[in-house]
């Protein structure tokens, strides 16, 4: 049902042939493909409209989406847990003011990714590109793009 409304919008971008070539491996995986991408950093936020356009079914859409963003959830909440405990002892009560710290760069760095989104003329909004900046602050995200970065 999405499908077409999606091919409107991406009709001056790539033709409906391309589309359909590239989203033949989420079809063919079905379940697995969709949570697959949903449990992807980078990927997962694309992965609801490229099922829609490679006419993944509902039910394995639904199944699919409740599979991969369940690990997704699970895979933090360990990290969390494995992690969380190390982290406070190297730290101690400098939590704190390490948190405001933190929180004022991803507010000074959200500013700045909106202010180059604006400078290059991008016709996206301020939500779209707080967005992106949000999926650029996953630590998951950063270590692929410095795995990547370093081959």
């Amino acid at each position: 049902m999405a499908r077409p409304v999606l091919l409107r919008v991406f009709a001056g971008l790539v033709s409906a042939e391309r589309l359909d070539r590239q989203t033949e491996g989420l079809r063919q995986g079905g379940v697995r493909g969709v949570a697959v991408a949903r449990m992807t950093p980078g990927v997962r936020i694309v992965a609801i409209a490229a099922s829609a356009l490679a006419r993944v079914p509902a039910v394995a859409f639904v199944a699919g989406l409740a599979i991969g963003n369940g690990l997704f959830i699970a895979a933090h909440f360990g990290l969390g847990y494995l992690v969380g405990e190390p982290v406070l002892a190297v730290v101690g009560g400098g939590l704190g003011p390490l948190a405001i710290a933190g929180t004022g760069l991803a507010a000074i760095g959200a500013a700045g990714w909106v202010a180059l989104a604006r400078r290059r003329g991008r016709a996206r909004g301020a939500s779209t590109a707080l967005g992106s900046w949000a999926d650029a602050c996953c630590p998951a995200c950063l270590a692929l793009a410095a795995v990547r970065l370093g081959n």
